[in-house]
C-alpha cells in the first residue's frame, strides 16, 4: 500500500513538472520574443512574423497587447485582422503583472472559438517607452494532452486546479468539470502546504486517497487520485498469500516435521536472504526448491527485484534528464543575457562616440558664422571640423572593415614596404592632428621589408598607436620599435598607461569588448571596441600573428605584432615628380546643395572652373553643351543613378573622353567594381579627401584601376612570390 501512495506522489510530481517545462518554454519563447528587434522599433508584420514561426507547440498562439490594453496582433488570426476590444477587467488583469506569470483562466472570445485558455503573460518596457504585454495562450485541451501523456490506471483521476481552486484540466469528465471549483477539502489540504496527501471522496462520490504537489512555476495545484479498495487491495492480497504460506508450512511441518525438516529450514533460510538482499535494493539471486510454494517464494522475490531494479533505473534517468534540461535553459538563458548585454553596451558606446565629434562639429560651425573676422578663430574652428570629420569616417572605416573581414571579403593589394617606414608615418600623421599632444613618444626602428597592403598596414598602425595614446594619461610614454629578428618583422607598441586586467587579457581581442568603464560615464578613454579585433583579423591576413602583454592595471600594456620578412629587399623604384597641376573644367552633379556648394567654393579656391547641375538629366545635358574636363557624379541621384549618369555620357561621342570621378557614400569593394564597370575612371568615398581629390585632377595622371583589371588578390595572399611579381 506504501508503494502504492509512493506511486501517487511520484505521478504528481513528474506531471507538475511536465507542466513547469511547458511554461519554462512558453517564457523563455516570449523573452526571445521581448528582445526583437522588430518589437523595439514597432515593426509588428516582422514581430508577427517572428512570433508565428516561434510558436512553440499545436493548441497554442502568441498575443501582443499595448499598455491600454488593446490587443495588437494575434497569431490565431491572419496579420491585420480586426481584434476585438478585451473587457475592463482583462485589460486589469493584464496591466497589473509586473513580472511574468500564468493568467487567470477565462473564456477568450476575441478568436470566436469561445474556448476556456490558459495565459503566460510577459510583460515588456522597450528602450524607446513603450510598454507591452507578451502572452502565450494555451487552449483548453493543451494541458488535458499533457496529463493523456502520463501511463496511468484508468481508474486513476488526475487534475491540475488552479491558484484559486477551480479545475484547469482533468483526466475524467473534463469537459464539465473544468473551470469548477475542486473539493473543499483537497483545496484547503493545498493551501496548507506544498505537497501532502489525503483521505476523501471525489467528484464522483468515490472514497479515494488523492496525492497533491504545487507547481513551482505557475503555483497551480497537481492532484492525483486513486480509490482506495485499489490501494489496499494489494496489501490484503500480501497478507492473504503470507496467511496461507504460513499455514501450509504449519501443515507440512506437522506431518512431515523430521522428513522435511532440514530442506525446508534450509530454503526458508535461503528465502530470507533473498528477502534481506530485496530489502537493501540488491537483486535476489534466483534459487530451486524441492518444495514448491518455497521455489514461488523465490520467484515472487526475484521478479520483485527486477521491478526494483528497472524502478530505480528509470527514476535515475529521469531525474538526470530534468537536471540536464534545468542546466540546458541556465545555459541559454545566460548566454542570451550576455548577448543582450553586450549589445547593449554597443549601442551606448556607438551613440556616445559619434555624438562627440558631431558635438564638435556643430560647435566649430557655429564658431565660424559667429566669428568672421577673427582669423585664428577660423583657423581654430577649420581644425577642429577637420579633425572631427576625419574621426567620425574613421569610425564608420572601422565598422565597415571589421565586417568584411568577419565575412572575409577584404582583398590585400600586397606590395614591398618597408614597416618602419609606415610607422615613422602613421606618427607623422597622429601628432599633425593633435592626437598625442602632451606624451612622450620614443621611436626606434630599423628596416624591415614586408609584403603586406600598404592600406591596412596604416591601419594595424594607427589603431595599435591610437589605443596607446587613448589608455596613457598625459605626461606618460610610449615607446614604437621595429626590427627584423628571426625571419620575421616585429612591430612593438609599449606605453605606460592604464594596463590590461588579467582577467580581460584573452578576450582582448575580441569583438566589443573592453576594460571595466562602469564608473567612468564620460567615457573619455571609450571606443566601439572593434579595433583590437580589426588589428588581429588584418594581421592574419597578412599571415602573421599579434599579442598583448601586461603586469596589471596601472603598469601599462605592450602589443606585438609579427608579420613575415621578405626574403630579398627590393631595389629602390624612382619615383616621377609630380606633375604641375593646371586649371580644369569641372562638372559637379550632386543632389545635395550643402555638399555641392562646399565642394565647389573649395575647388574653386584652386582655381578650376565649376559648373553645377542637381540631377542626372540636368548633368547629362551640361556635359554635352560645354563638354569639361572632368565630371565628379554622385552615384545615389534621384531619377537617374550615377551609374546611369556614367553609361549615358561614355555612350555619347561628344562626352566619351570626360573624365568621370564617383563621388558616393558606397564604399565597399563590390561598389567601386561596379563603378568601374558602369565606366567611372575613379571611385572615392564621402567625405572627400580634398588633397587626393585635386592630386587627381592634375594632368596626367592615369586611373588607378578599370573594368577589366583586377581589384587585386585575394584575401590572405600576401606571399613573396606575388610581391616579386609586382
Amino acid at each position: 500500500r506504501d508503494a502504492a501512495l509512493r506511486s501517487l506522489h511520484e505521478t504528481a510530481r513528474a506531471t507538475a513538472l511536465i507542466v513547469d517545462r511547458e511554461l519554462i518554454g512558453a517564457e523563455a519563447t516570449l523573452r526571445i520574443q521581448a528582445s526583437s528587434y522588430y518589437l523595439e522599433n514597432g515593426d509588428l508584420a516582422h514581430f508577427y512574423a517572428r512570433a508565428k514561426a516561434a510558436a512553440i507547440n499545436p493548441g497554442t498562439w502568441t498575443v501582443l497587447f499595448d499598455e491600454q490594453g488593446r490587443q495588437l496582433l494575434n497569431t490565431s488570426l491572419p496579420f491585420g485582422s480586426a481584434l476585438p476590444a478585451l473587457s475592463q477587467e482583462r485589460i486589469r488583469l493584464l496591466l497589473q503583472m509586473s513580472r511574468p506569470g500564468v493568467a487567470k483562466l477565462f473564456a477568450d472570445d476575441d478568436d470566436g472559438a469561445g474556448k476556456a485558455v490558459t495565459v503566460f503573460a510577459y510583460p515588456v518596457a522597450t528602450a524607446g517607452g513603450r510598454r507591452y504585454v507578451l502572452a502565450q495562450v494555451f487552449v483548453d485541451s493543451y494541458f488535458e494532452s499533457l496529463i493523456a501523456q502520463r501511463q496511468v490506471p484508468s481508474s486513476w483521476v488526475i487534475g491540475i486546479i488552479g491558484a484559486d481552486g477551480r479545475f484547469i484540466a482533468r483526466s475524467h469528465r473534463a469537459d464539465e468539470l473544468k473551470g469548477k471549483p475542486a473539493r473543499p477539502e483537497l483545496v484547503a489540504a493545498a493551501r496548507a502546504a506544498p505537497q501532502g496527501q489525503l483521505r476523501h471522496y471525489t467528484l464522483e462520490g468515490t472514497e479515494a486517497y488523492d496525492a497533491f504537489t504545487h507547481s513551482t512555476i505557475s503555483g497551480w495545484t497537481v492532484a492525483v487520485a486513486a480509490p482506495v479498495d485499489l490501494i489496499e487491495s494489494s496489501g490484503r492480497s500480501a497478507i492473504m498469500v503470507a496467511s496461507l504460506g504460513l499455514l501450509a508450512a504449519l501443515v507440512c511441518a506437522a506431518l512431515a516435521g523430521t522428513f522435511f525438516g532440514r530442506r525446508l529450514i534450509e530454503s526458508i533460510n535461503r528465502a530470507a536472504q533473498a528477502a534481506n538482499a530485496l530489502g537493501q535494493g540488491q537483486m535476489p539471486a534466483a534459487e530451486q526448491s524441492e518444495v514448491s510454494e518455497v521455489l514461488a517464494l523465490h520467484s515472487a522475490l526475484h521478479d520483485a527485484g527486477k521491478l526494483l531494479i528497472n524502478e530505480r533505473s528509470s527514476r535515475r534517468q529521469a531525474e538526470s534528464e530534468r537536471v540536464r534540461l534545468l542546466i540546458s535553459e541556465r545555459e541559454a538563458r545566460r548566454s542570451a543575457e550576455q548577448q543582450n548585454q553586450a549589445k547593449d553596451q554597443f549601442l551606448a558606446m556607438l551613440g556616445h562616440e559619434i555624438r562627440n565629434p558631431l558635438s564638435a562639429i556643430s560647435g566649430a560651425a557655429t564658431i565660424i558664422g559667429l566669428e568672421s573676422h577673427d582669423n585664428d578663430r577660423l583657423r581654430r574652428a577649420r581644425e577642429i571640423l577637420a579633425r572631427q570629420s576625419n574621426n567620425l569616417a574613421h569610425i564608420v572605416d572601422d565598422l565597415l572593415d571589421v565586417t568584411r573581414v568577419t565575412n572575409g571579403k577584404i582583398l590585400l593589394n600586397t606590395e614591398p614596404i618597408d614597416l618602419a617606414n609606415i610607422v615613422a608615418a602613421c606618427l607623422e600623421g597622429m601628432r599633425a592632428g593633435g592626437r598625442c599632444e602632451r606624451r612622450t613618444i620614443h621611436i626606434s626602428t630599423s628596416p624591415a621589408w614586408v609584403c603586406a597592403d600598404r592600406t591596412r598596414l596604416e591601419q594595424i598602425v594607427t589603431n595599435l598607436l591610437g589605443n596607446a595614446c587613448k589608455y596613457t594619461p598625459v605626461d606618460g610614454r610610449i615607446d614604437l620599435s621595429v626590427q627584423a629578428q628571426d625571419g620575421c618583422a616585429v612591430l612593438t607598441v609599449r606605453d605606460s598607461g592604464v594596463g590590461i586586467a588579467a582577467e580581460l587579457l584573452p578576450q582582448i581581442f575580441e569583438l566589443f569588448v573592453q576594460g571595466n568603464q562602469a564608473n567612468t560615464l564620460d567615457r573619455s578613454q571609450g571606443g566601439l571596441g572593434i579595433g583590437l579585433t580589426l588589428v588581429k583579423q588584418l594581421v592574419v591576413l597578412h599571415g602573421g600573428s599579434v599579442s598583448a602583454a601586461s603586469d596589471g592595471p596601472g603598469q601599462g600594456s605592450t602589443f606585438t605584432v609579427t608579420l613575415p620578412l621578405l626574403a630579398a629587399v627590393p631595389l629602390a623604384q624612382a619615383v616621377a615628380p609630380a606633375v604641375a597641376g593646371g586649371v580644369c573644367h569641372i562638372l559637379l552633379i550632386e543632389d545635395n546643395a550643402d555638399s555641392r556648394d562646399m565642394l565647389a567654393v573649395g575647388l574653386a579656391m584652386h582655381g578650376h572652373r565649376i559648373s553645377e547641375a542637381e540631377n542626372g538629366a540636368d548633368g547629362i545635358a551640361l556635359a554635352i553643351a560645354q563638354q569639361p574636363d572632368v565630371a565628379i557624379i554622385d552615384i545615389g541621384l534621384p531619377a537617374m543613378s550615377g551609374f546611369e549618369v556614367a553609361c549615358a555620357l561614355r555612350a555619347n561621342p561628344r562626352t566619351r573622353r570626360i573624365r568621370l570621378i564617383a563621388l558616393t557614400g558606397y564604399g565597399q569593394d563590390a561598389d567601386r567594381e561596379r563603378a568601374l564597370q558602369a565606366g567611372f575612371d575613379e571611385h572615392m568615398v564621402k567625405p572627400a579627401d580634398m588633397d587626393k581629390l585635386l592630386r587627381l585632377l592634375q594632368p596626367g595622371v592615369a586611373p588607378t584601376a578599370s573594368p577589366a583589371s583586377p581589384a587585386g588578390p585575394a584575401a590572405g595572399s600576401g606571399d613573396a612570390s606575388s610581391c616579386a611579381a609586382k
